[in-house]
């Protein structure tokens, strides 16, 4: 099953990610997998708590020189995300993602391995 783990295409890109940022940027920028929304949402906007406590954004990168300030999340997009309601999901997640004024990317399952070029536009 560790195989299967090292395999995982969330942990790939994470690599990926780490690799990026580490060589691009040494020790101006952090990683953060897997953040809720409800842990980003400040009480100054008007964001109904109960709608975003079971969502989260794959990876948020925060600004290590800043006191950790958000500059960047990151969302990937598989297959899954062609539901209706995954849509439905990601058209709320962008929506919140504009509300706080955190950029928001989100990166195809195939578009992975070029996706440093996006990213490094918020960086």
């Amino acid at each position: 099953h560790l195989k299967m783990l090292l395999c995982n295409p969330f942990i790939e890109f994470c690599r990926l990610l780490w690799d990026f940022i580490s060589q691009n940027h040494p020790g101006k920028y952090d990683i953060f997998p897997k953040v809720r929304l409800l842990d980003l949402a400040d009480t100054k906007y008007k964001i109904n708590h109960n709608k975003i406590a079971s969502k989260h954004v794959d990876f948020l990168i925060v600004d290590q020189t800043k006191h950790c300030t958000p500059v960047l999340a990151i969302e990937l997009n598989w297959a899954s995300h062609e539901t209706e309601h995954m849509k439905e999901r990601d058209e709320f997640v962008g929506e919140f993602f504009k509300i706080i004024k955190i950029p928001l990317v989100t990166i195809q399952n195939e578009e992975i391995h070029h996706a440093s070029e996006e990213i490094s536009k918020y960086l």
